[in-house]
């Protein structure tokens, strides 16, 4: 008997201690970078997690970091996104999250707080030549001519084609931003959302190419594009000569094609047949559309040599510069957003008032009316009554002083010129001294970044981001001696805009123009800049139009000039709060370690009393005053008839090189070899009578440094004479695929240069 009954314990205790095991989830998982895992150096980058569960209903939380992300330590952010399993359910989860090259992404998923499924997901670089693009169509067919973009390059340069869906098509404009060019022929426009079609239009206006296949199927492709990415008001189909293409490819193409016609809206015309507009290029923000009337996936257009080398003069890819710091931008706006204004001491009226009356109330009036009463004997006990009363008042003035929360919202909000898109980026600090914990509702916002500083005010908790029903951010660790922080990055639309007007180039490389404000409020501090050269336009009101204003392009390139500095103070005088902010704002964007000015662009900076779109993040607490940034890129024009370009307009941006920065120059090298890349506008060379390189270089010793430039035909570096200013005699063969040029400069030492660039003299007419 005592044997059944111990075997029939140890029994029990072994099927108890099975039963964790025979109840725990069985899900498959496999993740994924969308777009194969190849990015840019930052940005943002989107994680595909595949999930199917092989059990039963599972509740559960897909957890996404990435350890050893800058200033994130041992505690980087997680991203999260609560889950729902029903038996044999297979569900795809996409999550956006900051990318960092060359780092780890740990997926997890986790029930019931313990982890039962991991994968680790390595982001691959590309390299800064490489081209990625993006192709929408509904068939396998696509553009085959698209993967030899660039001719023949090594492969970490190699152009890479990514297919996308509107499953796959991001609704956000900055997730985007890690594709060159967009490709569309023969795909359903009408099965993406309006997020999408918003985040197309705002990644064409921040710099993107967008390519449009026409041809038969060009109502299935056009049909729900914004009017803004249309250069043609397409009617209808009918079958025309190619043969005016070779204008642009320099290669004959023979055979008719079933085209789209129609009138162009804008833009310029490249190549005709007839009346029948065949290739239109059109501007939109820093970005260009280019329609192609034909359909590129079929015949001629398909076997033509030619097409290729068209594809490869009309598509500009952006040039990527090498990052500078990544983490000082978040280091700089977290600096700003904790310059929190005191709150000062209580009134002295107020703390002479309370000390005055306990004195007269436990002194003379005390006594004097117990002296009346002849009880002078209790004044050993309303003394001490008198004093806790006081002490009372005391406590009651500082805790209506307390500070239960305050957050701190800073907006940058940029906007497009001749597009509706917009893009806003609200940074928020929190400081809750009387918390350990707090959940900000941001609705549907996903771009979401906590943010640090080297200042280590943001505690050690790490912050979470949760992503359900509606993005949550949840802060953790907060105390009395710490702010937490985050950024939103947005898509948005903005009513009216900043107009440049008037805008011209005169023979002396002064660009000229007016500033219009079309916004429904007033700019503050309007300024304007271009090349090395800026200039302060004050305050423009709703409807207003600036003076005249002038930038001398010519001084781009000399050390004299250097590049634009927005800072409004360098150790000088103390400044009050918000300029303080605004001071901060400039630096992290255009400061000494802030990102490279957009190279041929005009900048235009101003602000505003409240942000130009809603932000997601609502009032907490008491809000401090904002700082609120208005932001406009647009291309300088260049009249490319003449054959006209003055410097700082065709500007070289670094791409490649060890301990590159910036300085008052311009840029700091290190030792070692420097790339530099141009891009130059499609020019008839028979206008052209001369090109010159601009690269002047200081502080150089003994050992000097070598400038060469490579030649686009033969793939080898050309020497170049190491003076200031010199004439490209053969500019031509230093031409690639979209006008890029590329430049080498080999430093023997640390070095100060000024922004490279390229002027174009026209021939005499």
């Amino acid at each position: 008997m005592k044997r059944y009954v111990l075997g029939l314990v140890i029994s029990c205790l072994l099927l108890l201690q099975a039963l964790p095991a025979l109840a725990a989830p069985s899900v498959e998982m496999r993740a994924e970078v969308a777009g194969g895992g190849r990015i840019r150096m930052t940005g943002w980058v989107t994680v595909l997690v595949d999930l199917t569960n092989l059990g039963g209903e599972v509740e559960a939380e897909l957890v996404v970091s990435q350890p050893g992300g800058p200033g994130w330590g041992n505690q980087p952010p997680e991203y999260v996104v609560p889950l729902t399993l029903p038996a044999g359910a297979k569900k795809r989860v996409p999550i956006d999250l900051p990318a960092f090259n060359g780092s780890t992404i740990s997926v997890q998923l986790r029930a019931g707080g313990a982890k039962i499924q991991e994968q680790n997901v390595q982001l691959l670089g590309m390299a800064q030549d490489a081209l990625l693009v993006g192709l929408l169509s509904d068939d396998e067919l696509g553009i085959p001519a698209l993967t030899r973009l660039g001719g023949e390059r090594e492969a970490a340069s190699a152009t890479q084609v990514a297919r996308l869906t509107a499953a796959t098509f991001p609704a956000s404009g900055a997730l985007l931003d890690q594709y060159d060019i967009l490709a569309l022929s023969r795909f359903d426009t009408g099965s993406m959302s309006p997020g999408q079609m918003q985040a197309l239009e705002s990644w064409v206006a921040r710099g993107g190419t967008l390519l449009l296949g026409g041809g038969p199927e060009w109502k299935r492709s056009f049909a729900a594009l914004p009017p803004a990415l249309l250069p043609v008001q397409v009617t209808g189909v009918r079958d025309v000569d190619l043969a005016g293409l070779a204008a642009v490819a320099g290669k004959p193409v023979t055979g008719k094609a079933a085209v789209s016609v129609g009138q162009p809206q804008g833009g310029e015309v490249l190549a005709s047949s007839g009346e029948v507009p065949l290739v239109v290029v059109d501007r939109v923000g820093s970005g260009k559309v280019i329609y192609l009337a034909a359909d590129p996936s079929l015949e001629p257009m398909a076997g033509w040599a030619g097409l290729p080398d068209m594809l490869d003069r009309l598509l500009t890819g952006r040039v990527h510069s090498e990052y500078i710091d990544g983490n000082n931008k978040d280091n700089m706006m977290m600096n700003a957003l904790q310059q929190l204004p005191g709150l000062g001491l209580p009134s002295p009226w107020l703390l002479g008032g309370l000390l005055a009356g306990y004195l007269l109330l436990v002194g003379p009036l005390s006594y004097w009316v117990l002296k009346r009463k002849d009880r002078r004997e209790w004044l050993w006990a309303v003394v001490p009554i008198l004093s806790l009363g006081f002490v009372g008042a005391v406590y009651g003035v500082g805790f209506s002083r307390q500070i239960n929360l305050i957050s701190n919202l800073i907006t940058v909000t940029e906007i497009y010129p001749g597009a509706q898109a917009a893009s806003i980026t609200s940074y928020v600090g929190v400081y809750a001294p009387s918390r350990s914990r707090l959940d900000v509702d941001l609705g549907t916002a996903r771009l979401v970044k906590p943010l640090t500083s080297f200042s280590g005010l943001e505690g050690d908790r790490p912050t979470r981001i949760i992503h359900g029903e509606k993005t949550t951010v949840q802060m953790l660790g907060l105390n009395n001696y710490s702010m937490k922080g985050f950024s939103v990055e947005e898509d948005a639309t903005v009513t009216g805009g900043v107009e440049l007007t008037e805008i011209a180039i005169d023979e002396a490389g002064n660009l000229t123009g007016k500033l219009a404000n079309r916004l429904d409020r007033q700019l503050r501090d309007v300024r304007i800049t271009a090349g090395g050269a800026w200039v302060e336009l004050g305050t423009l009101a709703p409807g207003e139009t600036s003076r005249s204003f002038m930038l001398d392009l010519a001084g781009t390139g000399r050390m004299d000039k250097g590049i634009p500095m927005f800072a409004v103070n360098f150790g000088g005088p103390v400044i009050d709060m918000e300029s303080q902010r605004r001071n901060s704002v400039m630096n992290a964007l255009f400061g000494w370690n802030g990102e490279q000015m957009e190279a041929g662009s005009i900048i235009v900076t101003g602000w505003t009393d409240e942000p130009l779109a809603k932000p997601a993040i609502a009032e907490l607490g008491r809000m401090t005053q904002g700082v609120n940034l208005v932001l406009v890129k647009a291309p300088i024009p260049i009249d490319t008839a003449r054959g006209e370009i003055p410097p700082g307009v065709v500007v070289g941006v670094h791409s490649g090189g060890p301990g590159f920065g910036r300085s008052p120059y311009g840029y700091s090298l290190g030792q070692g070899a420097h790339t530099f890349r141009m891009t130059l506008p499609a020019i008839d060379p028979a206008v052209v009578a001369e090109v010159k390189l601009h690269a002047q270089v200081i502080g150089v010793g003994s050992r000097g440094y070598d400038l060469s430039i490579k030649d686009q035909t033969s793939g080898e570096w050309v020497p170049l004479e190491s003076t200031p200013v010199q004439a490209l005699k053969t500019w031509q063969t230093y031409v690639g695929g979209g006008g890029q040029i590329e430049l080498l400069v080999d430093v023997a030492e640390h070095v100060e240069m000024a922004s490279p660039t390229i002027s174009v003299k026209g021939v005499a007419r």
